[in-house]
């Protein structure tokens, strides 16, 4: 066996690292956070733990994310194990590695480990990973311990230079040009000089078309890595040379050449330059001599021919597009290039882009100008690709001024034309039919450039603009050479490359004119003062109002700095006026740079408006979009591989210098979330629906309880992740109700199209009404439903009806797919007006499991956190920080916020304190303090902040669910795995109750049942409080206390007293309802009454027509009286009933364990009209506001209101409209006794009318007089 140091190799990538391989599939991956000084840094023994590191479909991978010290630029960074442990693997786990596709190659005979670093915040961070197996002497070694060692080696003072970049102040402008003057805004297509006629800048409205300037750098895309020294800031003004009737000037287009590859803009149609005018004439065009001598005389550069069809895609994501001709059509066809200058008469290259998508592999025959090239295959589809892309490089003879190729394939194969691009050698040469060319060079010395050129021809040699560097004519001198004329110019040079137009001044009424797009008004994105929340909006402008409203909303609801600005004046200012996405991450860096403390930079970005892979919307599938009400998106290169296309929203975030080319080991500096909205209705709807979680409109209990649902099969790998994920949510934070609702606890049933899970489905509709602060399902999914069985379908997240809305979080495929024209699940919830997600996480393709439980974790560690300050997290932060401690892989890209990332969904940061049980303060309780069934509990304290300080000022309710001991719960195993899951959960409330909070006090007794564990083990008493303006809220728990045992002396037979009815106490059997009418139970018994369902069949149990299927636990939905536990009541919203005759029983039993039931029947009418039973308002005279009440016979569902203000002439005065529902059947909507622009009434009568309108039922309405009197 090899020694343990030769068995430690040592790999590190300090800048780039390559994309994990496709064939490594899916990664267990390990996740520890630490710290360390500069120093060497070893750690204590990290053990291995094999039981969580199964090797069944994957190969594990240990990743630590360690903190680097201020100065982290400065080193570089190797990483070793000292101590290495190793024991051989089973014969189990060596046959299940070796049937891993891809462990040959990931599996080596030493330990490669990586190590790079990484930028969040100016904050370094180094990335180590490494597969924790070893091939030696052929059999597997697994590391079982080992100590981790960083060890900085400092790179030497000549590094520390590039420490120091330039100021914010250096590097951003403070103001825009576009802040004065008069801009008119001019579009062009390709590169090239254009010509500026006076006549044309006269129609424009300029005054003196001779003092006009031009601004701007066009379309090539932006540079994707930011960097101080290359990138444009601002628009820089272009160089105009001057001709009898106007101006010359080169325009960059949409295409650019990078190394030798033909790169176009994916996001733009067009590149935009913008015109103004000044009080003079524009400055001279700049020009240059060379001075050095001896140089040598070059006539030739690299030249490139192209054929890039952008018409079709594969897959509905990446950034490339193919041919739309298939060649299952015809099998061959020719293309035509046409060289874009005069070829010096060399061979050249010919590179073909092709694709094909077919279960054999594809033969491929190209020729160039009759001549064949050969053959080339394109081999099958692999797994999750939607066709295969390969590039092949041929020579070619001596290219033509117009060449042929022909390129023909196997009979029947789908394949597409991807690309062709002819390179050769271009000559320094204009002559009577070409007036232009264009070409770059890299020359390490200065050089003369040989130009030939045709009598008439006036030559010049410009050097195209760059960064801070205009378009400069480069002086040289003319001579004849054999009768032909030249043009010869010293071209110093620095060793970079530059790029040279040679112009015919001569030609200039030859040259194409610029577009007129409009003019453009003034516009100051600069001048931005710090922020700590930007909302860009499409450039249509037609969610500005409702992006505005929700700035404001967070301006003064928890004080956010928040700027809105659309997206074509951060185009203006950021990338020349063209669309591109870098140019939303620009304006963001610029915000970041200047900021001079951490406080002061942006956190937050909300993308107000949904996007599309095809950014220019060329494909038939976008073709009747208009790009104008969209945002862009970041769209990866690969566009045909589920899990290796991408739509990345952190991209914007990415804002420390060097970012935006590693995308997977960067670090994300911002939280990102998007609206994915397309018309006005849904914007006001995501904004209404944003606004009343944010105000708290329906806070309540539910916003403590965050639900885990685990799905079943691979041999339980899904129960397992979310119970991981759930117990650490659980531990960190013990105040939260953590349920889990795991597949495999329920029955499943086949069926002819495959098992189902009836019960199940029910319990998350059930769980889906009372609401959750988050739902987070962990298992398969897709576009259309969550899990194989089909147990929450999109159909569900479209029809769900509740204002508690959660966050959703989900850890599985596809499930929301936000930038293609598919209704997806993700864009369906957060879209659905009446509820079902107020935000949702997830995922926009194809993901891996296990890396999947590593992000979710580190997610729902940083949702319930803290930040630096002290101040909860909000779901931006924790969407920034699970992207920041997660593996550098794709995963991790695939994932994205729908929803506000400035919504906080962590603990309220109050808390509900225990002071005493029975009247003995909690510290002088004995450790065996011991609760009995039949017994009474009376528990009371109080409410403090999190400074410890008792809040006495708090008047609200508080709820108190206290739980019997932790169930140890077996599951069925339905999907034949090795072995039945298990897991632990407090599953068994034993009383739900409410009561009032009076100056910050609570004092509360419950009753203990009979349906008991009888463990005497510790039980759980979970708290939660809000203020009577919903405002402000508070969490507590408390564990001190057993429960077990009997209270002595219990004697009773006698069940609950049940009063129930169908929407209001008006209800009498046999009556007409909607179809969804509201169950309400009035129940009270002298012992208390049963919501536990400890014991088997004693559930608050609510069966309509005797079908087990509409048969509905109702235990959760009890309530306590305020301060009395002999009495609660049950409401309930029936999910919808079909039109006829239905009974209803309802069944409830005390806590000694008596049952009643009470049976109602009623007729079911669909359209059935709704009644409003009662119009007032809250001041009648109004002074200065008052509030519309309406009382409705439809409690529990979700309506439609509308209020609308009148004058005696019927004029509308204000109208306002709202979804919502009340489970008392009454509510209110405030008005500020203005009109609708905000103007205010004056004193007199009006007339205000209310219509309401629920699910499928004619609307009702009423009507009355409002008195307002402003003298009051």
């Amino acid at each position: 066996m090899k020694s343990d140091k030769e068995l430690l190799k040592i790999i590190h990538k300090p800048a780039k690292r390559q994309l994990l391989p496709t064939l490594m599939g899916r990664v267990w991956v390990w996740l520890l956070m630490l710290l360390f000084p500069l120093t060497a840094y070893t750690q204590d023994f990290t053990q291995f733990d094999w039981k969580q590191l199964r090797i069944d479909s994957v190969v594990p991978t240990y990743h630590e994310v360690v903190p680097l010290e201020t100065d982290y630029r400065l080193y570089d960074y190797t990483v070793r194990i000292l101590y290495p442990e190793w024991a051989p693997l089973t014969a189990a786990e060596t046959e299940r590695l070796k049937a891993i596709p891809g462990s040959d190659e990931a599996v080596a005979d030493t330990l490669r480990i990586e190590a790079e670093v990484g930028i969040s915040r100016s904050k370094g961070l180094l990335d180590i990973s490494f597969v924790p197996i070893i091939r030696s002497n052929d059999r597997y070694l697994k590391l079982l311990s080992g100590k981790v060692e960083i060890m900085p080696k400092y790179k030497g003072a000549r590094h520390r230079v590039k420490l120091y970049a330039p100021t914010a102040n250096q590097r951003w402008a403070s103001q825009s040009v576009l802040a004065s003057g008069r801009w008119v805004k001019i579009s062009v297509e390709s590169d090239g000089v254009y010509h500026l006629t006076h006549s044309a800048i006269s129609a424009m409205g300029f005054a003196n078309p001779a003092n006009i300037r031009v601004y701007g750098y066009g379309g090539h895309l932006q540079k994707e890595i930011i960097d101080a020294d290359t990138d444009f800031d601002d628009l820089e003004e272009v160089s105009l040379w001057p001709v009898a009737d106007g101006f010359l000037f080169y325009a960059n287009g949409l295409d650019t050449w990078r190394d030798g590859r033909h790169v176009p803009n994916h996001y733009a149609r067009a590149a935009y330059y913008f015109i103004t005018e000044a009080s003079s004439a524009p400055p001279a065009f700049p020009t240059t001599t060379g001075t050095t001598s001896d140089t040598e005389v070059v006539s030739t550069f690299d030249a490139y021919a192209t054929h890039n069809p952008q018409e079709y895609a594969w897959f509905s994501g990446g950034r490339q597009l193919f041919e739309n001709y298939d060649y299952a059509t015809g099998n061959s066809r020719n293309y035509t290039l046409t060289l874009p200058c005069r070829s010096a008469g060399n061979a050249g290259s010919l590179t073909i882009g092709f694709s094909a998508a077919n279960s054999t592999s594809t033969k491929v025959t190209p020729q160039f100008n009759g001549s064949s090239l050969g053959t080339f295959t394109v081999s099958e589809l692999g797994n999750y690709s939607s066709a295969t892309v390969v590039e092949r490089t041929f020579n070619v003879a001596k290219p033509s001024a117009t060449n042929t190729v022909r390129i023909s394939t196997s009979s029947g194969a789908h394949a597409r034309l991807n690309f062709l691009t002819l390179q050769f050698t271009g000559t320094m040469a204009i002559d009577g039919s070409l007036n232009q060319v264009a070409f770059a060079r890299t020359d390490s010395v200065a050089k003369t450039f040989d130009i030939t050129y045709a009598n008439g021809q006036q030559p010049q040699l410009w050097r195209l603009a760059e960064r801070g560097k205009p378009a400069t004519a480069i002086t040289g001198s003319t001579t004849t050479v054999s009768g032909t004329p030249h043009y010869r110019a010293i071209v110093e040079s620095d060793g970079e490359e530059h790029r040279y137009a040679i112009v015919n001044i001569n030609a200039f009424a030859s040259y194409p004119q610029p577009t007129v797009v409009g003019e453009v008004a003034n516009q100051n994105l600069h001048a931005t003062a710090p922020l700590d929340m930007v909302i860009i909006t499409p450039a249509s402008g037609i969610f500005d109002s409702e992006a505005e409203r929700l700035a404001a909303a967070h301006r003064n609801f928890d004080g956010l700095r928040v700027g809105v600005f659309r997206a074509d004046q951060i185009y203006n200012e950021f990338s020349s006026g063209t669309p591109d996405a870098t140019a939303y991450r620009r304006f963001l860096k610029m915000l970041y740079d200047r900021a001079t403390k951490d406080s002061d930079r942006p956190r937050y970005l909300l993308l107000f408006g949904d996007c599309a892979w095809d950014n220019r919307m060329l494909t038939s599938v976008w073709s009747n979009t208009n790009p104008n009400d969209f945002l862009l998106c970041f769209e990866s290169m690969n566009s045909n591989s589920d899990t290796q296309c991408y739509v990345m929203e952190d991209y914007f975030g990415l804002l420390d210098d060097g970012e935006g080319g590693a995308l997977t080991s960067n670090k994300t500096d911002l939280g990102v979330g998007r609206f994915p909205v397309r018309t006005a209705t849904e914007a006001k709807n995501a904004v209404d629906k944003t606004l009343a979680y944010l105000n708290g409109n329906y806070a309540g209990a539910w916003k403590n309880v965050c639900v885990f649902l685990g799905d079943d099969g691979d041999e339980n790998e899904h129960l397992r992740m979310a119970n991981n994920v759930a117990n650490i949510v659980q531990a960190n934070n013990p105040e939260l109700e953590v349920r889990k609702v795991m597949w495999d606890i329920y029955p499943r049933v086949a069926s002819a199209s495959g098992n189902r899970y009836p019960l199940l489905e029910k319990v998350v509709q059930q769980q889906m009404e009372e609401g959750a602060l988050m739902m987070n399902y962990t298992g398969h999914g897709a576009t259309y439903c969550l899990s194989h069985e089909l147990v929450i379908r999109i159909e569900d997240f479209a029809n769900y009806k509740s204002p508690r809305a959660p966050l959703w979080v989900t850890a599985a495929c596809d499930v929301m797919p936000f930038d293609t024209q598919t209704n997806n699940i993700g864009e369906t919830a957060f879209l659905n007006p009446n509820g079902a997600a107020v935000a949702f996480y997830g995922t926009a393709r194809t993901v891996y499991a296990n890396l999947n439980e590593l992000l979710n974790a580190a997610f729902c560690r940083a949702l319930f956190d803290t930040d630096e300050q002290g101040m909860p997290n909000r779901v931006g932060d924790a969407v920034r920080l699970s992207k920041v401690n997660s593996p550098s892989t794709e995963n991790k890209l695939h994932y994205a916020l729908l929803g506000d990332p400035a919504l906080f969904f962590g603990n309220p940061g109050n808390r509900v304190v225990l002071d005493a049980i029975n009247g003995t303060p909690v510290d002088q309780l004995p450790v065996d303090f011991t609760l009995h069934a039949g017994g009474r509990a009376r528990f009371a304290g109080h409410i403090e902040n999190g400074n410890g300080e008792t809040l006495n000022d708090f008047r609200g309710t508080f709820t108190a669910r206290l739980y019997d001991s932790e169930s140890t719960i077996t599951c069925r195993n339905n999907a034949q795995s090795e072995e039945a899951f298990k897991y632990n959960a407090y599953d068994k409330i034993l009383y739900n109750g409410q009561d009032s909070i009076r100056g910050g006090k609570f004092d509360i007794t419950c009753p203990i049942p009979v349906d008991i564990h009888y463990s005497n083990e510790a039980g759980r008493l979970l708290f939660y409080a809000i203020t009577n303006d919903h405002r402000y809220e508070a969490n507590g728990n408390n564990e001190d206390f057993l429960i077990g045992g009997t209270e002595p002396g219990i004697h009773d037979n006698k069940g609950p007293h049940i009063t129930a009815y169908l929407n209001d106490d008006t209800f009498t059997d046999g009556q007409t309802v909607g179809a969804t009418p509201y169950f309400i139970a009035e129940i009270s018994d002298e012992n208390g009454i049963s919501s536990a369902g400890n014991g088997l069949g004693h559930d608050l149990e609510l069966i309509i027509d005797g079908n087990p299927l509409t048969t509905y636990n109702l235990n959760d939905y009890f309530r306590g009286e305020f301060g009395d536990y002999t009495r609660g009541h049950v409401a309930f919203s029936i999910p919808e009933l079909t039109a006829g005759e239905h009974t209803i029983v309802f069944r409830a039993w005390d806590l000694l364990n008596n049952a009643s039931t009470v049976t109602l029947t009623c007729v079911v009418d669909p359209g059935m009209p709704m009644n409003i039973l009662k119009l007032t308002a809250s001041k009648n005279p109004a002074s200065s506001q008052t509030q519309f009440l309406l009382s409705y016979d439809r409690p529990g569902s979700v309506c439609e209101f509308t209020v609308e203000v009148f004058d005696f002439t019927g004029r509308m005065l204000w109208s306002h409209s709202e979804t919502g529902s009340n489970d008392t059947g009454f509510y209110a909507i405030p008005w500020n006794l203005t009109t609708g622009s905000g103007f205010p009434l004056g004193s007199g009568i009006y007339i205000y009318r209310a219509r309401v309108k629920c699910d499928k039922s004619e609307e009702a309405t009423a009507s009355q007089k409002l008195i307002i009197n402003r003298r009051q």
